[in-house]
């Protein structure tokens, strides 16, 4: 599911996964791991979380996007953002559609990027949300 960012072209995937703005622009990350020692039981028992920046800013002057991975289904939902600051609100947004959809709660997130002050943000955002609960 993507929101705010209409797709132009194939909408297949044909060949490697990896596009050309991805490999033009020197990602050194790794890519999440097609298996795992341990697999999630449930839904949203984990989420893998990574933000990327596109090569090319989109006209709606996007220029990065936030993925979550649900680790026991698979499901795949990405979020263009504009700015790396979004992220909060976008993580936001998904955690309360997500949570609403399944009538699950999410139980672990595992990022590689953001920050220390995104970190320290999110921290206080996943407590509340205990509280809330």
């Amino acid at each position: 599911m993507v929101k705010g960012m209409d797709v132009i072209g194939k909408k297949t995937i044909e060949g490697s996964t990896h596009c050309s703005e991805c490999k033009a622009a020197s990602h050194h990350r790794n890519p999440i791991p097609s298996e795992t020692h341990t697999h999630s039981d449930q839904v949203l028992g984990r989420v893998f979380s990574n933000i990327c920046k596109v090569q090319t800013v989109t006209h709606e002057g996007f220029k990065y996007f936030i993925t979550f991975i649900d680790d026991f289904s698979q499901f795949l939902t990405i979020y263009p953002i504009k700015n790396k600051s979004d992220m909060l609100e976008k993580f936001k947004e998904y955690l309360a559609e997500v949570e609403w959809q399944t009538s699950c709660k999410l139980k672990t997130l595992q990022m590689d990027s953001g920050g220390k002050i995104f970190f320290i943000r999110l921290h206080f955002i996943l407590k509340e949300h205990q509280h809330n609960s």
